[in-house]
């Protein structure tokens, strides 16, 4: 799994997240992970990050919507990153990403409800 998330420097940092796949089991388990930071390089994973920093400013301006993912694809085809991808695949790239929207707003409603339940139960309710 890669996630990038902006340190206060601005560097992206990849995490990898193991506690998703082992389910709680009781493992032990060694994890190398390398820190990716945007480069001057026109490699593909430094395209995905400057996409990933660009979709992260149009999200902070237009929220979880299709314009942010939109834009997103316009401004990353305008400067020429992921321009191939996005341009054969640009209807794809926007289902995928309304529906990893879709799926994060049911995980923080089913929080939210389960922390409401939670808290109901405990005053007695």
């Amino acid at each position: 799994m890669l996630f990038l998330r902006e340190t206060k420097g601005g560097n992206p940092i990849k995490y990898l997240c193991l506690k998703n796949f082992l389910r709680g089991a009781d493992i032990d388990i060694e994890v190398k992970a390398k820190v990716i930071y945007e480069s001057d390089t026109d490699d593909i994973i430094n395209q995905y990050i400057i996409f990933c920093k660009v979709f992260n400013e149009q999200t902070k301006l237009h929220g979880m919507t299709q314009k942010a993912v939109t834009e997103t694809i316009r401004i990353c085809k305008d400067r020429n990153v992921l321009r191939e991808y996005l341009a054969q695949r640009e209807k794809k790239v926007v289902t995928i990403m309304m529906s990893l929207f879709n799926e994060e707003q049911i995980m923080k409603s089913f929080i939210r409800s389960e922390s409401s339940r939670f808290t109901d139960c405990k005053q007695g309710k």
